[in-house]
């Protein structure tokens, strides 16, 4: 039995492929392929954070209320024993079981935490297949900045591109991740994909997947989703940013106006985000040209990684700073921060 592993990058079209492989799921199963559910419905998360550094305890397990590493450990042993059920129950009905979730990028970051999602699945599958898309860490870091905003951080916009989106930072290294995976599952199981319409079958993520993997079968009968942005608007951005600055302790509705206050964010303010002038855009894609080379010179016989028109970007997207100041006065008048 092969596993396919789907190394989700930020802004790849992970969550619109994920939506796409739940939603089909039993069509899916009936050609032969396997759509895991033990370690995560549609989002394999689970796999991913058991596969973490045993010390490390990350929001997958807070939220569950795990927060010392012999409540994980414990988490980890049932976690891993409903997979191993679920995969000992598959027998030879299935040729094929799709792994997919971002967290295989965001969370197993040393070579250890790659040899441990190996070492999970290698009782039960004697192929494996990578499958990574990659996309410019500028595009990247855009749409990591809602995330990162819900993870409690109130860094403005064009402060966060420029501190966090470098070379020296490892999540946007591709020439390092690919080696990671690759010297655990054999470059010759990896595959990399650049996330660019124009290049794309069908100028479509799903289509370009199941494409890579083999899929015989025409996806025509399988139903659609529409496109997923988890990103939140630039008001819906500016207003958590400083939710989180203003450390709030009143409660509303029994809970903590800040999280009453992201949810209603998250539900009523979904859109594109703020995005960075051309020249910004430029200045800081500009930073990863050495190490992109060396990515597309060794993983596609060419010069340049990507193709990219900054003039794309124009003025960039942002909240008119009347409003800005509006905002910075309503949450101010309430209280000093913390």
């Amino acid at each position: 039995m092969k596993a396919i592993i789907h190394i989700g990058t930020e802004k790849t079209g992970t969550t619109t492929l994920q939506g796409f492989i739940k939603k089909n799921r039993n069509k899916l199963l009936e050609s032969g392929y396997y759509i895991p559910l033990s370690i995560g419905d549609g989002n394999n998360r689970g796999l991913a954070s058991c596969a973490m550094e045993e010390s490390r305890l990350d929001d997958f397990y807070h939220a569950q209320g795990i927060n010392t590493k012999v409540a994980r450990a414990e988490h980890d042993k049932h976690l891993l024993a409903d997979l191993k059920a679920e995969m000992v129950s598959l027998g030879k009905k299935y040729h094929t079981v799709i792994f997919t979730s971002e967290h295989f990028h965001s969370r197993c970051v040393s070579q250890d935490e790659v040899n441990n999602v190996k070492g999970i699945l290698t009782p039960y599958f004697e192929e494996f297949e990578i499958i990574v898309y990659l996309r410019p860490q500028v595009d990247m870091a855009v749409s990591l900045y809602s995330t990162y905003l819900r993870s409690g951080s109130y860094s403005k916009f064009d402060d966060f591109l420029e501190k966090h989106c470098s070379s020296d930072n490892p999540y946007y290294d591709y020439g390092n991740l690919l080696k990671k995976w690759s010297r655990t599952f054999g470059e010759q199981n990896i595959r990399v994909r650049i996330f660019d319409r124009n290049s794309m079958i069908n100028k479509d993520v799903v289509d370009d997947f199941f494409a890579a993997v083999g899929f015989e079968n025409c996806l025509s009968n399988f139903e659609r989703v529409k496109n997923l942005n988890e990103s939140l608007t630039p008001f819906g951005q500016e207003v958590l940013r400083l939710c989180n600055f203003y450390n709030y302790s009143f409660l509303v509705d029994d809970i903590s106006f800040k999280n009453k206050l992201s949810q209603l964010i998250n539900k009523n303010f979904v859109g594109k985000g703020y995005s960075p002038s051309a020249s910004l855009a430029k200045k800081i894609q500009g930073g990863f040209e050495a190490l992109n080379s060396e990515v597309a010179k060794k993983w596609f016989n060419k010069e340049k990684l990507f193709d990219f028109d900054f003039e794309a970007y124009g003025e960039g997207r942002c909240l008119e700073e009347e409003y800005k100041e509006i905002l910075e006065f309503l949450f101010s008048s309430y209280q000093v921060k913390s």
